[in-house]
């Protein structure tokens, strides 16, 4: 469907996620029984980071969800064992820096080697 509408001569990629299971457990370890901060500016990274997370085996109410828009969203993150972030939030200096900050990557490794076939420069 994608691909009817899309003009003649534009090419369609599509892209894979990470997953949050895989990803997650060797970068906070010590997520069981401690909480952990999702911070973002990106209200979709905060909608999908609760299923993902739950996928992970992290429990609901070991999440803290921040919303970087919003006043006061720093409170509490001192607490959690980690902070879950974007890289555009973790680029910002208002972020706290501990406890430790772990940038999600979106995008599959897979999907990056792929993009970067195109586009050597790009920064992925």
């Amino acid at each position: 469907m994608i691909r009817e509408a899309l003009p003649i001569g534009v090419e369609l990629i599509t892209l894979q996620i990470t997953s949050a299971h895989g990803w997650i457990e060797p970068r906070l370890p010590a997520a069981t029984g401690h909480l952990v901060g999702v911070v973002s500016h990106w209200q979709e990274f905060l909608t999908h980071a609760r299923p993902m997370l739950a996928s992970a085996g992290i429990p609901a109410d070991a999440l803290l969800f921040r919303d970087a828009t919003q006043p006061r969203w720093r409170r509490g993150l001192e607490q959690a064992a980690g902070i879950l972030c974007d890289s555009y939030t973790a680029s910002l200096p208002t972020l706290p820096r501990k406890p430790r900050v772990i940038v999600f990557p979106l995008i599959s490794e897979a999907s990056r080697d792929m993009l970067r076939r195109f586009s050597p420069t790009c920064a992925l």
